[in-house]
């Protein structure tokens, strides 16, 4: 049987991509490898009672994409997603009981940092104003197809707010808090927060990650949930079905059909060969271009395998307590959906992201991030307990071997973390799960070595030139009949539902009306 699309993966950006193909009138199909879709849009449990994401978990920007805030997809209002919101997007705590909470509200947020510095809050205010002044160009492009590098940077080139954008962009978020705050508790907590993008903060091209944060930061609460996760995927996957969409899981596209510049369909693992009549849409990591798309150009190939993934991984934990957590910084830090705790050390900042780079997991200068998602879902677990997201940065391979060193350092982390609570220990943990990056690597072909982020999100692989300029329109030149899309291609890495870019893409190039799947473009 053929379709007019066979889109391969059913991770949250494909899925985005194929609701609105769907929407459209156009018949469907999407193959996922995986029995559970979503990608890293995903919840576990380890408990029956507990509910735990296991990848995204705290949601932003994705708050800010039509297909949302302007109600395209339904997701909302037809498809049962829910969010729970919180006051504060992120905390850092220190071990002596202070620290940084980041509300949504400006005025709170203001206060927080004067409490160290009014010289620094002072620079914040005036950070934010800049951020505000440019989040509606940085957001509106984020959601939509890029424009072409080149044709980019020298529109940035044409005015001063443009140079500025360039400049940051090619900076590092080091010198950028550096040149703007003194105090090392605020520039702490700043920086890890900028390092979420999986790129450590004196990497060059990370400098413009700040203006989005505390853009979107005070424009949008931060959201997790109701219901885990799997809420976003099983919204898309109603989504897609009651517009004619259909999916299979367990399948796996091996190859795709195609010769003389046009591909055709897919090859799965089976052998079974499913034609497409307009376009296989796909999911597909850079560096397997080569092998997997027939005719394509070697030198394309060769530049698609050299992109670059992210600088380390993540060792993440999902844990099921029996008590609700008390933070050593008061109950202030409920308000928070993700609390960093770590010591306010500005000249050992960054030896943790020194050791990443040496493949060692850094035992001596720990800086785990909790989030307690049943805080604000409480459908997350029993009344009174917690389920708990314990997350960390880590190296892709560790000198001893994974195999020594996930147990080891998901202990030390948990044992940290309970410095930071004046009631959680070992003997409070009722389930546990902990996955580093030879796990992320085996959950997802996309995540390429463990990197969450599929490839790295700085500057040169970021708008058009995600993931290198020549790809960044979701198709390979020289081949007609497939489109990429997926965290690889604009808008990157992060859960916020950025198929709609590729889709948009897709009825341009194909003709199809733009009023069939969009309200706002």
């Amino acid at each position: 049987m053929a379709y007019d699309f066979v889109v391969v993966g059913a991770g949250s950006n494909s899925l985005t991509t194929a609701c609105y193909l769907a929407k459209a009138g156009l018949s469907v199909l999407v193959l996922e490898r995986e029995e559970q879709c979503g990608g890293g849009v995903v919840s576990v449990h380890t408990d029956p009672r507990f509910t735990h994401d296991s990848h995204a978990m705290g949601y932003l920007m994705l708050l800010a994409n039509p297909a949302l805030k302007d109600n395209e997809l339904e997701l909302e209002t037809r498809f049962g997603l829910e969010f729970a919101y919180a006051p504060a997007p992120f905390a850092s705590l220190y071990p002596n009981g202070e620290g940084l909470i980041s509300y949504t509200d400006f005025d709170r947020a203001v206060k927080e940092i004067a409490r160290f510095s009014e010289r620094d809050a002072r620079a914040y205010t005036q950070l934010v104003e800049e951020a505000n002044e440019l989040l509606p160009l940085l957001s509106r492009g984020f959601f939509m197809p890029p424009m072409p590098h080149d044709g980019f940077m020298r529109l940035l080139n044409d005015s001063a707010k443009g140079r500025k954008i360039r400049a940051e962009l090619e900076g590092n978020v080091i010198d950028f808090l550096n040149a703007r705050f003194e105090s090392p508790h605020v520039k702490v907590h700043m920086a890890k927060w900028a390092s979420e993008v999986m790129s450590a903060p004196d990497y060059p091209g990370t400098g413009l990650t700040m203006y989005l944060i505390l853009g979107l930061g005070h424009k949008y609460r931060m959201a997790t949930v109701v219901g885990g996760a799997k809420s976003v995927t099983n919204a898309l996957i109603a989504c897609l079905k009651h517009h004619g969409g259909e999916l299979r899981t367990g399948v796996t596209v091996e190859q795709f059909i195609g010769g003389g510049g046009r591909i055709d369909g897919v090859i799965t693992d089976t052998g079974e060969e499913i034609r497409a009549r307009k376009a296989v849409v796909a999911n597909l990591h850079p560096w397997d271009m080569g092998r997997m798309v027939p005719g394509i150009d070697k030198g394309i190939a060769e530049r698609a395998a050299a992109v670059k993934l992210s600088e380390y991984g993540a060792i993440n934990q999902q844990i099921a307590l029996s008590e609700r957590i008390q933070w050593i910084g008061g109950e202030a830090y409920d308000e928070a959906i993700l609390v960093e705790c770590m010591e306010p050390d500005w000249d050992n900042f960054m030896k943790p992201f020194e050791a990443y780079r040496r493949n060692e997991f850094p035992y001596d200068v720990l800086q785990p991030l909790g989030g307690p998602q049943s805080n604000f879902d409480p459908s997350r677990a029993p009344d009174g307990m917690t389920a708990l997201y314990l997350y960390c940065f880590a190296p892709y391979e560790t000198k001893e071997g994974w195999a020594v060193d996930k147990q080891r350092a998901g202990d030390a982390l948990f044992d940290w973390f309970c410095k930071f609570t004046r009631n959680i220990d070992r003997s409070k943990v009722l389930g546990r799960l902990i996955e580093c990056p030879e796990d992320h690597d085996r959950h997802s072909r996309i995540m390429r070595r463990g990197d969450i982020m599929g490839i790295a999100m700085t500057a040169d692989q970021l708008m058009g030139a995600r993931p290198t300029p020549e790809l960044s329109q979701y198709q390979i030149p020289g081949i007609d009949g497939l489109f990429l899309t997926g965290c690889t291609t604009h808008p990157g890495g992060l859960a916020t539902l950025g198929g709609r870019a590729s889709a948009m893409k897709i009825y341009q190039k194909l003709g199809i009306d733009l009023k069939a799947g969009f309200t706002n473009y």
